[in-house]
């Protein structure tokens, strides 16, 4: 868990709550949308609203564990991001980045360029250790840099990422500890439901075939 001073992570959750009231109100009314949000089957959280990076927000991303060094070379005080994996990046790293291309991997800069509001999410929800973490459970150290975002596991941590960057956008954000405190707790209440299940359906298994063998002629029930 990462922990930093309560009042900048309320800082900014209101700047993000800011971001979201102004992309419901865009999703409201056709008129506020640009023309490319209208002729496709776009999200709220896809619409054209976007923002310079929210200083609070940028202060917390900056905090994040592994993210005073780039992810890729380790070059101190990087200020580019992939979003796409919600990583940090020298300039060196972010130009190899964009040769990969956007589905790849989506750059920008902390400082000047303009964020979604899913897009600030992901990178407060990511971090450099978390992806460091992630390549190194898949034996993908700093050796294979240069190979590692085009392979599976790689895809499947930026969609995983995308979507979960999406569904935080639905409602207020209370921070990335709240948030994985939350989801502890939806994961232990759902094994617990499946425990519950699993037992009261072998129960009731038990229940049937004792049944079943009460009405043969000659089976006692046990």
């Amino acid at each position: 868990m990462v922990h930093h001073d309560p009042n900048l992570w309320k800082e900014a959750s209101a700047e993000l709550e800011v971001i979201r009231s102004l992309v419901e109100e865009e999703t409201r009314d056709p008129a506020l949308q640009s023309p490319s949000s209208t002729c496709s089957s776009r999200t709220p959280t896809e619409y054209s609203v976007s923002t310079k990076f929210p200083r609070s927000c940028r202060d917390l991303v900056r905090r994040l564990p592994g993210n005073h060094h780039c992810v890729d070379c380790g070059a101190p005080n990087p200020d580019w991001a992939s979003v796409t994996y919600g990583a940090l990046l020298c300039l060196n790293c972010s130009g190899r980045h964009r040769s990969y291309g956007v589905a790849v991997s989506t750059v920008r800069s902390l400082d000047m360029d303009h964020w979604t509001h899913s897009q600030i999410l992901s990178m407060l929800e990511g971090g450099n250790a978390q992806l460091q973490a992630f390549y190194q459970r898949h034996n993908m150290g700093s050796s294979l840099v240069g190979k590692r975002y085009q392979t599976k596991a790689a895809q499947f941590y930026r969609s995983h990422l995308q979507r979960h960057a999406r569904e935080l956008t639905r409602s207020y954000y209370p921070g990335r500890d709240a948030v994985r405190q939350q989801k502890q707790q939806e994961a232990a209440t759902q094994a617990a439901e499946v425990s519950t299940k699993g037992t009261s359906c072998s129960r009731q298994s038990k229940q049937e075939n004792a049944s079943s063998r009460s009405q043969r002629p000659g089976v006692p029930v046990q």
